[in-house]
């Protein structure tokens, strides 16, 4: 068999040989009708390349603005939240050839606070420093779990300056195949909506179940029938506890009382009655849980979008009444500083009680 024959041979038996016959279905099709995976492309692909390699960010420490062991003492330092404790990211090793050893919730955690751990060491307009910022932008658009058609639109001009910049500065570096994927999730957003909806983070954290527990069980024989009635027993408790209504769950119920400020503050009083609530009527809780978020005090959440800026509110206190969530926050203004990605917040010098259904959004 000659050169030529072993060609048309392989590509009888390899390439496609007909049409699909979900191609007749009305509204799919093959190469069309498939959500791309976020946490693959960008968690485990772009960004976890882009922080590897000598590139972003210890292109930044070859250039002196800081050392490795310095990243790595304030990333092993970094007062993080409750949200980010669990996901702390690991520190970094020199000529990470395949990119930074982390998972993709650490790899996240990372990119995110990474601005804010190294930023005032960095000058302005570092076209190396550009670059992470727009991967910053890229991620915490693509994640989000709601998105409006003119932040595709910025998503889109944010993709293509971030991949002449990056072939630009980075010229040794191969342009991987993923960061070619990640220009087409403008018009797959549109097609499929916000893509954390079709991510692969979720089935992760269900497959961990499963491992958790079989480490904890510790029994081998015939393992997928206790797996499976442990998970249907797990499952029947998530149901009856008003999983899928959205019930609000309560923890530490009386461990935290309303401040005597709050209590004597008149305009605090004032909106209490509007509300139609009694204030002996209060039991004040440490967290509340609902729609599976939990919050707490000291979190910030978003109480009202206004035309130049966000208005932000510190909880300070998680007041309950009659199983509905209140959230007694200190009022912030905000001012979006693009060198760090983040808003800077400025105190009103307010309190206010915000019902959890008044929030301008729910994501913390």
């Amino acid at each position: 068999m000659g050169f030529l024959d072993k060609i048309n041979y392989s590509m009888i038996v390899n390439s496609v040989k007909c049409d699909s016959v979900l191609n007749s279905l009305t509204f799919f099709h093959v190469t069309e009708g498939l959500p791309p995976d976020a946490m693959n492309d960008l968690l485990e692909g772009v960004v976890k390349y882009e922080l590897g390699l000598p590139v972003v960010p210890q292109k930044l420490a070859a250039d002196g603005y800081f050392t490795l062991s310095q990243l790595n003492a304030t990333i092993e330092n970094w007062p993080y939240g409750h949200s980010d404790r669990l996901n702390k990211p690991l520190p970094l090793r020199e000529l990470q050839s395949d990119g930074v050893k982390q998972n993709a919730a650490r790899t996240w955690c990372l990119l995110r606070l990474l601005p804010l751990m190294v930023g005032m060491k960095v000058p302005e307009n570092n076209p190396v420093w550009q670059i992470l910022l727009m991967l910053h932008k890229i991620t915490e658009i693509v994640l989000a779990p709601k998105v409006a058609v003119p932040h595709l639109a910025l998503l889109n001009t944010v993709l293509q300056d971030h991949a002449c910049l990056f072939t630009e500065i980075f010229q040794e570096a191969p342009f991987k195949p993923k960061q070619h994927y990640i220009l087409h999730y403008p018009q797959l957003s549109l097609d499929f909506g916000p893509l954390r909806s079709a991510w692969c983070m979720r089935y992760e954290a269900k497959h961990y179940f499963f491992k958790m527990l079989v480490n904890c069980m510790r029994n081998f024989k015939n393992f997928c029938k206790t797996v499976a009635t442990r998970h249907q027993m797990h499952q029947a408790f998530f149901l009856s506890n008003g999983f899928l209504h959205g019930k609000v769950s309560i923890d530490s119920v009386g461990k935290c009382k309303l401040g005597s400020v709050a209590l004597s503050d008149t305009h605090l009083q004032s909106r209490f009655e509007r509300l139609g609530i009694c204030v002996t009527q209060i039991q004040s809780v440490e967290r509340a849980t609902i729609n599976d978020t939990t919050y707490r005090c000291g979190v910030f959440v978003a109480v009202a979008f206004l035309q130049e800026c966000i208005a932000f509110g510190k909880i300070t206190a998680v007041p309950i009444h009659d199983t509905a969530a209140l959230f007694l926050v200190d009022k912030y203004l905000s001012h979006f500083d693009e060198h760090f990605e983040c808003y800077q917040l400025a105190c009103m010098g307010i309190s206010d009680i915000i019902p959890y259904k008044n929030l301008a959004d729910w994501y913390l």
